[in-house]
């Protein structure tokens, strides 16, 4: 059966990630700015478009838009951690640091934590929280790796 929503997928297509809609290119990072196809033949690029044809300049994500995809990120990371029988035994503050740390540099990046993971598997929270303040990580972003080393630590979420 047809439907405008059939129509509008079949006309626009669907991107998964930002395309301009006058090349069809994908945007990718270049240098400072976002470039498309039509910049490297020095066109003006078209509008920053995703999904189907959603024209992120004329109408950027609303809020609900916004907690729709975190939810979904958070989702899809929990799935995974939820697999690790040492995120499991943590408290919900505990899960939350893992769960944040994971959101900033993906749940592969969290599992090169080995010193941590090993302090967690034997509930010595202390030196968990000692190992991502002594990270490099913690260095990129000593405000979000302090709140965590202290809910690490502590087992409650405290915000400053």
């Amino acid at each position: 059966m047809m439907d405008i929503w059939s129509i509008l997928r079949a006309h626009e297509g669907v991107r998964y990630a930002p395309y301009c809609d006058k090349c069809g290119g994908a945007i990718r990072r270049g240098g400072v700015a976002f470039v498309c196809d039509c910049t490297a033949r020095n066109e003006m690029p078209g509008a920053m478009t995703i999904g189907v044809g959603h024209d992120l300049e004329v109408s950027p994500l609303s809020e609900t838009d916004v907690a729709s995809l975190l939810r979904s990120d958070v989702d899809l990371i929990s799935i995974r951690l939820v697999e690790l029988p040492w995120f499991r035994i943590l408290s919900q503050a505990r899960q939350w640091v893992i769960i944040d740390m994971s959101f900033t540099m993906g749940v592969d990046g969290l599992l090169g934590f080995h010193e941590m993971i090993e302090a967690i598997g034997v509930r010595d929270f202390d030196r968990a929280a000692d190992c991502i303040m002594q990270s490099r990580w913690a260095s990129q972003a000593p405000k979000r790796a302090a709140e965590d080393a202290s809910a690490m630590r502590l087992g409650v979420w405290v915000t400053p």
